[in-house]
């Protein structure tokens, strides 16, 4: 761990001064480790809601993706205005590549933005853990279902990431859930 330490720094920034001794489960640990040659961070700009990091995927900045700028829109029905994705059968000519990059990136803005979260002691974080899961889960969720229109994942894979969409829903709206129940 500490060999990585600097190798972090320099991707994170001043994130690992705000970070606390929490413990983070397993699967995050490992999401931190793959992410590093993937986000970077922007330290010149700090996010309202939490004050941490603004952090960059590609060309997608979480800050253009916040679900937390959002306060009144429950999480999953933010997910689904934010990221439209057909609910029919997906197939390996129904998604633009340039849509399915935006997703990747998003899915890695919101794992940056949780491993963030869950590391941060910052008062300003409370209660915003809980919404980016809603989303990243949706997101997983999506690209589930377009690596096994791909034949890269099984469908397997995707009922599975449903489940957690729909665990980590909140309070959505009626359309939303049947949505994302009805999704091929």
């Amino acid at each position: 761990m500490h060999a990585r330490l600097p190798l972090l720094l320099a991707i994170f920034g001043t994130l690992l001064a705000l970070a606390s001794a929490a413990v983070l489960p397993p699967e995050v640990a490992k999401v931190k480790q793959q992410l590093a040659g993937v986000v970077k961070s922007d330290n010149s700009k700090r996010l309202a809601i939490t004050g941490l990091p603004d952090f960059i995927a590609g060309n997608l900045r979480f800050s253009s993706v916040d679900v937390n700028a959002s306060p009144n829109e429950n999480q999953l029905d933010f997910a689904l205005r934010v990221f439209p994705v057909s609910t029919t059968k997906l197939t390996k000519t129904s998604l633009a590549s340039t849509q399915i990059a935006r997703l990747r990136n998003a899915l890695n803005v919101y794992l940056a933005n949780e491993v963030a979260v869950r590391e941060s002691d910052s008062k300003k974080v409370t209660g915003t853990l809980q919404r980016i899961k809603g989303v990243k889960f949706y997101l997983q969720f999506v690209i589930a279902r377009i690596d096994n229109a791909l034949g890269t994942q099984t469908a397997g894979e995707v009922e599975h990431q449903r489940g957690k969409v729909l665990k980590n829903a909140g309070p959505a709206s009626a359309a939303s859930l049947n949505a994302i129940k009805n999704s091929k």
